[in-house]
């Protein structure tokens, strides 16, 4: 696991590319989630300070967009923010850049 409940995370990988590179709170393990487009092992709730955009694919096949403060995500689209080393971080935060996060 990448994380675990309280951990604050950078949200490495979204639905949305605008959510790309948000911190987040790692509130607790759901385990596995299935959602209409996909079914996943390892999911987190996950809340933010302010409401992020969400896309979901919804019963009638087309994806929506959600504001929200609270989130669902896969280990591994988070990466803790602590306990990285120096050079994990400067990763990341050159990631971001490139992504525009």
């Amino acid at each position: 696991m990448n994380v675990k409940a309280g951990d604050l995370a950078i949200l490495v990988k979204a639905n949305s590319m605008k959510s790309v590179g948000k911190i987040c709170q790692v509130e607790r393990f759901l385990g596995r989630v299935a959602w209409p487009d996909a079914t996943w092992d390892n999911v987190w709730s996950i809340t933010f300070s302010r409401p992020i955009e969400t896309q979901m694919l919804g019963s009638d096949g087309k994806m929506h967009t959600h504001y929200s403060k609270l989130a669902c995500a896969p280990d591994e689209w988070l990466k803790p923010i602590s306990g990285l080393s120096d050079d994990e971080d400067t990763i990341v935060i050159k990631e971001l850049e490139v992504q525009g996060g």
